[in-house]
């Protein structure tokens, strides 16, 4: 009854696009401008950089053809989490509102948050650096507002998996509700940790 769906799923392609993105988002930092570049919430995060919100709208094609597959990705999640309540006929369109990456070093972390005016919301690793052992993970946490305010015995079931740990690994997707809080832990890595984020509005077609 309270089931949060979490997916997955592995890019293919994802070998032989990594040099071309990495070039781009680091072209990218490189610009001048604030660490933040979004500029939103920079007290959550520490050492990374984050892109503006725009990442997806380019002409570089080797970035439209990750954001090609992130968007079919998405749109399968969206149909088959929709299934039981759409009509067969039903018809949407996919959306990606807003997409950005982040480039974390040695001490970078981004604290607890979600993601509001969208449905659904992914995050993409381009290089994972040496995130290994729940070092620089994502976690999300249970969606339950008022499942732990009271626990004894009887509620011993509820303590089991208050957050997931996803363990980093180049070329995954991971794709979730927005409602989730999640955060990116501390990454203590020499490597560079590189993922892109985006979040997906979904629209009726009449």
């Amino acid at each position: 009854m309270w089931a949060t769906s979490i997916y997955t799923a592995v890019n293919p392609q994802h070998v032989a696009q990594r040099a071309a993105l990495k070039e781009h988002i680091y072209a990218i930092e490189k610009a001048p401008g604030p660490r933040v570049a979004s500029g939103i919430a920079p007290q959550l995060k520490a050492n990374l950089f984050e892109s503006k919100f725009d990442f997806f709208q380019t002409d570089h094609a080797t970035v439209q053809a990750l954001h090609t597959w992130c968007s079919g990705a998405v749109t399968e999640v969206v149909r088959h989490r929709n299934s039981q309540v759409w009509d067969p006929s039903h018809q949407f369109q996919l959306q990606v509102v807003e997409s950005w990456f982040h480039v974390t070093r040695a001490g970078g972390y981004h604290e607890l948050h979600n993601h509001p005016n969208c449905s659904w919301c992914g995050i993409y690793y381009i290089e994972i650096g040496d995130s290994t052992g729940g070092d620089g993970s994502n976690v999300f946490l249970d969606p339950r507002a008022g499942a732990h305010n009271y626990l004894d015995a009887g509620a011993s079931y509820l303590n089991q998996f208050t957050q997931i740990d996803f363990e980093p690994e180049d070329g995954k997707l991971i794709i979730f509700p927005s409602y989730l809080l999640h955060a990116a832990k501390p990454y203590s890595g020499a490597k560079d940790r590189i993922v892109v984020a985006f979040n997906c509005a979904v629209r009726k077609v009449d």
